[in-house]
């Protein structure tokens, strides 16, 4: 990765640098990076923009704020400010954040912490960061939860004929096999793309990077808590759980699952698939001693925060923030 840094804002006490980035190994690299510096070189808040390829919303032209980070407010709404007037120069018509790219990557802000501690792989942030957006126009454009499934006893009876329905059209069901997690992970791109497409923010992923997103959680998965549906060889359904290692780094016992992916092809043939593979994990979670099970970061008008609501209990609030950008936005040029 390339790049050229300079001072773009008149004020040098202190000053905003720009770093035009080109090239990269991720699936969207970002088109620039900026860093709010103090005259002695101290950060005080950074981010990276991208405009080049991003996910529409609205029918308008987005930018987006990700990997953001700021020491204070008015170094962090700066750096803001000045964000979206470079991408205003992008020809960009919405901004949004906090989106490290795609919604791939990491995005979104916690913004109701509550009691609950972190759990594993949990993304992360100050809680001033979301008000720092808000002061600077934006406004939540997507909601999110987690919540904790405190009994995993909980079954439907419609599951049965869900399940019978699923067999007589050849659907079997299995657990991933670790020694070929990578080809795996290769015949599960194409579901996840066909299954995650009509979701809001969707961009399509390659498959190597596909790959690399997933094949770094291994070292972390029971292949018994991840569950493929497949029809005639197939995939046409993925659940994925994991333990929530934060319990082990806090010195307790390890008794929570965290339900990260569950994901399927959205043809009526396969109606209630998802239901039907989480039943299943829960039950070989309950067999291995867990008690537990955290719904990870569900968009709240999604299929699956339905289906969660009726057996969990909310302890977690996230969002994505947004702002049109037809006004000027202040920060030089």
């Amino acid at each position: 990765m390339t790049g050229n840094c300079e001072r773009v804002l008149g004020d040098p006490h202190p000053r905003i640098e720009a770093c035009e980035i080109e090239g990269g190994a991720d699936t969207v690299p970002s088109d620039a990076s900026l860093r709010k510096v103090a005259e002695d070189g101290t950060l005080l808040a950074s981010c990276a923009l991208w405009w080049r390829a991003t996910p529409p919303y609205a029918g308008r032209r987005t930018g987006l704020i990700g990997r953001y980070r700021s020491a204070d407010a008015r170094s962090g709404e700066a750096l803001i400010a000045h964000a979206c007037a470079v991408l205003v120069r992008r020809e960009c018509e919405f901004v949004i954040g906090p989106m490290d790219g795609s919604t791939w990557d990491d995005y979104r802000f916690v913004t109701a912490r509550g009691t609950a501690p972190r759990f594993f792989l949990e993304p992360d942030n100050d809680g001033d960061w979301p008000r720092q957006f808000a002061r600077c126009g934006f406004v939540p454009i997507a909601r999110y939860r987690s919540a904790l499934q405190a009994d995993l006893h909980y079954e439907d009876p419609r599951l049965g004929r869900v399940g019978e329905r699923l067999a007589r059209e050849g659907v079997l069901m299995r657990s991933i096999d670790p020694h070929r997690f990578g080809e795996e992970l290769q015949r599960l791109h194409a579901l996840a793309v066909a299954g995650f497409r009509g979701q809001p923010f969707f961009m399509p992923i390659g498959e190597q990077a596909f790959v690399r997103r997933y094949a770094a959680i291994l070292p972390f998965l029971r292949p018994d808590f991840v569950l493929v549906a497949e029809r005639s060889g197939t995939p046409v359904a993925l659940f994925l759980a994991l333990p929530d290692l934060a319990q082990a780094e806090r010195g307790e016992r390890v008794d929570t699952a965290i339900v990260k992916t569950v994901v399927a092809l959205p043809q009526r043939a396969y109606a209630g698939v998802a239901h039907l593979l989480a039943a299943r994990a829960a039950a070989v979670a309950r067999e291995a001693g867990f008690r537990r099970a955290i719904h990870a970061l569900m968009g709240v008008a999604n299929a699956s925060a339905h289906w969660s609501a009726r057996t969990g209990a909310t302890l977690r609030h996230y969002a994505l923030f947004g702002r049109p950008l037809e006004c000027s936005a202040t920060g030089g040029s």
